[in-house]
């Protein structure tokens, strides 16, 4: 009888490996990055697959890349048009990122994140960002960089979110793009002959690509969106004509809704300066001074910016989510009617922390 058993348990065994795909890692191709861009001429997509060189692993840190190319009316079919340029086949589940050009991202997202989310393949944790100009275009340059492309462009991302970076990704983009009372936002990236760089932050109405934050503006909408421990800022401090950096930055942000009209961003921050040339940040006085000057202009950015978003009708602070979790019957479209004139303030408090000033 046992016998019997062990024999059934192993044909099932064989049965079912019989039935699960297989996948050597000498007949398929790891796409580490596409990007889409969009051909108004044409009125098609045009995709690009970045792969690692044949017969190197999808860890290795080598430069060369293996760039594929396609066009097709539908996001979709990209793919099937790419693999006809390979006798391997193409897999997409180690994709590290999904870069939009310019273009398309004007046009929308709508059809390129649909196609996203319905492959199982895809993680969704990796990175969606806006290109200036076209994706295919930044993908296909040689730069000297240490490591092959995708994986220096998810590094350079991830490292700044730890600093200045609001922390986004392709999760994040479809909490904000199917929730009420929030816009998503993206990476923005540029790149010239030799580098690729991050230029700020694009901002999404819907699914559309209508404006950007610029790197400068950055860690004025962090310090609005998430709490912050390892940031810094550069001050101009007029007064003394001089600039000021500031560095170590934490920061803890609230929300308070007064009133159905009115909500209150309540910020403290604390920070070391680690630069500033023509000043000496040597007694209370000074330092006193220099934490309300650095207040001051931090609170006008902030109420800039918000007023700014507002004007333009957009909401990637996710202002009216927080407006929904305190409000009872919260209805859109009442919400969409009264946001560009809220009344939104900002309450900063900002701290110099030097240990090494004395009475």
């Amino acid at each position: 009888m046992r016998k019997l058993l062990v024999i059934i348990i192993l044909s099932m065994v064989l049965i079912l490996s019989g039935c699960i795909r297989t996948k050597i890692i000498d007949d398929i191709q790891l796409v580490l990055m596409n990007g889409y861009d969009w051909d108004p001429v044409n009125d098609s997509y045009i995709g690009t697959a970045v792969i690692p060189l044949y017969g190197n692993s999808e860890e290795s840190n080598l430069q060369d890349d293996v760039i594929y190319h396609a066009e097709s009316n539908t996001s979709q079919n990209i793919r099937n048009k790419i693999q006809t340029k390979t006798p391997y086949r193409i897999e997409t589940g180690k994709l590290l990122g999904i870069l939009i050009g310019e273009e398309l991202a004007k046009k929308g997202l709508e059809e390129i994140t649909l196609g996203i989310s319905e492959n199982q393949d895809i993680g969704r944790g990796l990175y969606l960002a806006v290109v200036k100009g076209e994706s295919s275009e930044l993908l296909s340059q040689d730069y000297k960089v240490e490591k092959n492309l995708p994986r220096y462009i998810n590094e350079l991302i991830e490292s700044n979110m730890e600093r200045n970076f609001p922390r986004t990704n392709l999760h994040q983009y479809f909490y904000s793009y199917y929730g009420e009372g929030m816009d998503p936002f993206l990476p923005l990236l540029a790149h010239t002959k030799t580098e690729v760089y991050l230029e700020g932050l694009a901002l999404l109405d819907g699914d559309k690509y209508v404006d950007s934050i610029s790197f400068d503006e950055l860690f004025i909408f962090k310090m609005l969106f998430e709490p912050n421990d390892s940031a810094s800022y550069q001050f101009n401090w007029k007064d003394k004509d001089t600039f000021v950096v500031v560095s170590a930055i934490s920061s803890t942000v609230d929300r308070e809704l007064t009133s159905k009209e009115k909500i209150n961003f309540k910020i403290d921050i604390k920070g070391t300066v680690t630069e500033s040339a023509d000043v000496k940040i040597d007694s209370f006085e000074v330092k006193g001074e220099l934490e309300k000057a650095i207040a001051e202009d931090l609170t006008k950015k902030a109420e800039d910016l918000i007023a700014r978003l507002q004007k333009e009708n957009i909401d990637p602070l996710r202002i009216g989510a927080f407006h929904k979790s305190q409000t009872r019957d919260w209805k859109k479209k009442e919400w969409d009617e009264l946001y560009p004139t809220m009344n939104i303030e900002t309450e900063l408090e900002f701290k110099i922390d030097q240990s090494n000033i004395t009475e």
